[in-house]
């Protein structure tokens, strides 16, 4: 499965509460390597929005490392596992 739609499916199992505050975490940066989003690029940003947002400034692979790392600072540990054992299986075996 690709990048963008595993990103696509984490993000579609977030309530609306914890989903604005993932995306208030993309805004304010959770990785020393990038940069935070600007907050008028997710202020309108759905989830699709969202994660073609993260895609386009990060690239796949660090936009799902990011994912990963504002899920565990949301207390989500179990689906930050459950996406980066996905990201790694899928591109180890690149499917």
């Amino acid at each position: 499965m690709s990048v963008p739609l595993l990103l696509l499916e984490t993000l579609d199992d977030l309530t609306l509460k914890d989903f604005k505050r993932f995306q208030w975490l993309l805004e304010n940066g959770v990785l020393d390597c990038c940069k935070p989003v600007a907050r008028s690029r997710l202020e309108d940003a759905d989830r699709p929005g969202t994660v073609g947002v993260m895609t386009r400034d990060y690239g796949e692979g660090t936009a799902a490392n990011v994912a990963v790392e504002i899920l565990k600072k949301m207390g989500h540990n179990g689906t930050a596992q459950k996406l980066h054992l996905w990201h790694h299986w899928d591109v180890q075996y690149n499917l």
